[in-house]
């Protein structure tokens, strides 16, 4: 647990302690099933999908145990949980507006999750009005061309933000 960043969430940490609690009470180490020159240990994928779906621990503790070791383990469905940390983060989450589509949510979440990864906050980089998006544009369009964001975070923002990004212009 010293090796946990301290800007993970007390309640992350929560599942990260309670992992490890079951992990002790299965005899397994976690050098065992999480070497350290991988971002998707199998074995310790398959123990957190197990852990979870059979013995009682919270569905969040894949995507706890990912934030806090920097991961990629996927659930059951080849899905990798990508949400964001940060209080301001997830209370803008909490006010997209009602009809959004879940892709779309999806797809904003994995952007503010980004930014976390990148250590930018949505604050730094929204605009004070809608005509004035210029670096948040730069931030996404890089992004998506480095196939690091779905092509339609751009159009999830627009839509749920009232934006004007544009795709940057190709030049050939």
């Amino acid at each position: 647990m010293a090796s946990v960043s301290a800007r993970l969430s007390p309640q992350h940490r929560s599942y990260v302690s309670r992992l490890l609690c079951h992990l002790e009470r299965q005899g397994v180490y976690w050098s065992q099933v999480a070497p350290l020159d991988q971002v998707r240990p199998r074995q310790l994928e398959h123990i957190v999908t197990t852990a979870i779906t059979q013995h009682g621990l919270d569905s969040n503790t894949r995507t706890a145990v990912n934030r806090a070791f920097r991961l990629l383990l996927q659930g059951p469905s080849g899905i990798v949980r990508l949400m964001p940390d940060n209080p301001a983060h997830q209370a803008l989450m909490r006010c997209l507006p009602a009809p959004l589509s879940q892709q779309y949510r999806s797809c904003i979440s994995r952007f503010l999750y980004y930014l976390e990864q990148q250590g930018t906050h949505w604050s730094q980089l929204a605009p004070p009005n809608a005509g004035d998006a210029g670096q948040l544009e730069q931030v996404v369009n890089t992004a998506i061309t480095q196939k690091k964001l779905d092509a339609g975070t751009r159009a999830a923002l627009n839509q749920a933000f009232g934006l004007g990004l544009k795709a940057s212009a190709r030049r050939g």
